[in-house]
C-alpha cells in the first residue's frame, strides 16, 4: 500500500501536493483543466484591452495626421452685358476686336421658283332669276303700250320687271268672241336669289290696280323662272398678291442658304435675314378680285449672303465682357452671345450685325488669406468668418473624420472648391 502511495505521489508534478495529500490535510484541489480555463480567460481579457489601446492610438493618429476640410465657397457675382454693332467684311483678314471687325466671304446665288397660293378673300356672287311672262289684252282693240321698268306680280308674290319698253297688241274679235292681244315679255326678278327660280303662274301688274285695266291686262308664264342665285365665292385680294411675294421670295432666300452651306469652309455660317436680294422677277397673271380659289406666283432673285464665324463673334464679345469688369472681379460661368442681323450689302460686300453678350462677373477670392484665417476654428465659427468676407457670397464646411468639430491647424489639410451662385 506504501508503495502505491508513493508510485502517486512520484508521477505528481513536482513542487505540488498529490490528491491524496491534499485531502488528508483538509485542502481543496483545483483540477489542472480549470485551471487552464481561467488562464485563457485572463489572456483574452488582455488581448481585447490591447486591441482597444491599438484602436484609440490609430484613431487619435488619424485624428492628428489624416483630418481635412472641405470647404465649397460661392463667390459674390453679377451680371454684366454687352450691346455693340459688329461689321463683317470680306475686306478684314483676321478679328480686329478694336474696331469691332470680323472676317467675311460673300457669297451669290441666283434662284427662281414658282408656288401656289391660296386666295382669302370672298365676295357675294348673285344673280337674278329670269324668264318670259305672256301679257295679255283684252281691255283694247288698239295696242296698248307699258313703259320699261313695268312690274309683274305672281300669285306667291313674287316681283319682276320687264327691262324693255312693251307694246301689248289689241284684242280681236272671232266669231263674236273676243281674242286676247299677245306679246311675250321677258323679265328678271326685282332681287338676286334662287327665291325667283318660280314654277309657271299668273301674274297682275301692280301699276294698274285701281283702274279698268287691273283686270284686263294680265299675264302668265308657261315656264318656270331660272337662274336666280346667291353664294359666297373665294376671290383673290391685292394682300393675297403682296404675301406671295414675300413668302415666295422667303423661300428663295432659304434654297440660296441651302445653295451657299455646301460651299462655306468649316465653321462658317450665313443668315438667310441677312441676305441682300436683288429681285429680277416677282408677279402673276391674277388681277386683285379674280374670282379664285388658287393662284400661281413666280419669283426670280440674285442672292447676295455675307458668311461669318460665330467664334469670332464670341471673342469680340467675351473681349468686351471683360471691359465691364470691376477691379478684382473675373468672368465665371457661361458666357451667352447672340446676334441680331442687319442686310448685307453687296456692293460693299459687307454686313453689320447687333451682337448682345451676357454673363456674370465673380469677385476673386483670396484662398490663401482666407485658409489662414480659418485655422483651428470651430465649424460654425469658420463658416462665419468666412460669410463676413466681401468676396464670399456664400460659405459650407465639410470635416472628415465627421465627428472633428474644427478645422485643421495645417494649411495643407484645408482644401477650397469653387461653386456657382447661380
Amino acid at each position: 500500500m506504501e508503495q502505491n502511495n508513493r508510485r502517486l505521489t512520484d508521477i505528481s508534478p513536482h513542487g505540488e501536493q498529490s490528491q491524496y495529500e491534499a485531502q488528508e490535510k483538509g485542502q481543496y484541489v483545483v483540477r489542472s483543466s480549470e485551471a487552464k480555463k481561467g488562464n485563457g480567460l485572463k489572456k483574452t481579457g488582455f488581448i481585447l484591452f490591447a486591441v482597444l489601446c491599438i484602436g484609440a492610438l490609430g484613431a487619435g493618429a488619424a485624428h492628428a495626421f489624416f483630418s481635412k476640410a472641405e470647404i465649397t465657397l460661392l463667390p459674390e457675382a453679377r451680371e454684366i452685358s454687352v450691346d455693340l454693332p459688329l461689321t463683317v467684311s470680306v475686306e478684314v483678314f483676321e478679328v480686329e476686336e478694336h474696331s469691332k471687325a470680323i472676317p467675311g466671304r460673300a457669297y451669290v446665288e441666283t434662284t427662281e421658283a414658282t408656288r401656289l397660293f391660296q386666295g382669302t378673300g370672298t365676295a357675294v356672287q348673285e344673280e337674278k332669276a329670269e324668264g318670259v311672262i305672256r301679257v295679255y289684252n283684252t281691255y283694247t282693240a288698239t295696242a296698248l303700250p307699258l313703259v320699261a321698268q313695268t312690274r309683274f306680280m305672281s300669285e306667291e308674290g313674287m316681283l319682276f320687271r320687264a327691262p324693255n319698253r312693251i307694246v301689248v297688241p289689241g284684242f280681236r274679235r272671232e266669231g263674236g268672241e273676243v281674242v286676247p292681244g299677245i306679246v311675250d315679255v321677258p323679265v328678271v326678278a326685282a332681287e338676286a336669289g334662287e327665291g325667283y327660280n318660280i314654277e309657271p303662274s299668273n301674274f297682275s301688274l301692280p301699276g294698274l290696280a285701281g283702274s279698268a285695266l287691273y283686270t284686263l291686262i294680265y299675264g302668265e308664264s308657261l315656264k318656270s323662272m331660272t337662274g336666280g342665285t346667291r353664294e359666297e365665292i373665294r376671290v383673290v385680294t391685292a394682300e393675297d398678291i403682296e404675301r406671295a411675294r414675300e413668302e415666295l421670295l422667303g423661300d428663295l432666300r432659304v434654297l440660296a442658304a441651302k445653295r451657299m452651306e455646301r460651299q462655306l469652309p468649316e465653321g462658317y455660317i450665313v443668315d438667310p435675314v441677312s441676305f441682300a436680294l436683288e429681285v429680277e422677277k416677282a408677279s402673276t397673271a391674277v388681277e386683285p378680285g379674280a374670282e379664285l380659289k388658287e393662284f400661281t406666283y413666280t419669283a426670280r432673285a440674285a442672292i447676295t449672303g455675307i458668311a461669318f464665324r460665330m467664334e469670332d463673334v464670341r471673342s469680340v464679345v467675351a473681349e468686351f465682357l471683360r471691359t465691364e469688369l470691376n477691379g478684382g472681379e473675373r468672368i465665371g460661368g457661361e458666357v451667352r452671345v447672340s446676334y441680331e442681323p442687319g442686310i448685307g450689302d453687296p456692293e460693299t460686300q459687307t454686313l453689320v450685325l447687333r451682337a448682345h453678350g451676357e454673363t456674370k462677373g465673380y469677385a476673386e477670392m483670396d484662398e490663401e488669406a482666407l485658409r489662414l484665417r480659418i485655422l483651428g476654428k470651430e465649424v460654425l465659427e469658420a463658416e462665419r468668418i468666412l460669410a463676413r468676407d466681401p468676396s464670399v457670397f456664400q460659405a459650407s464646411v465639410s470635416l472628415w473624420p465627421f465627428w472633428k468639430q474644427r478645422i485643421p491647424r495645417t494649411p495643407e489639410r484645408i482644401k477650397f472648391m469653387a461653386g456657382d451662385p447661380g
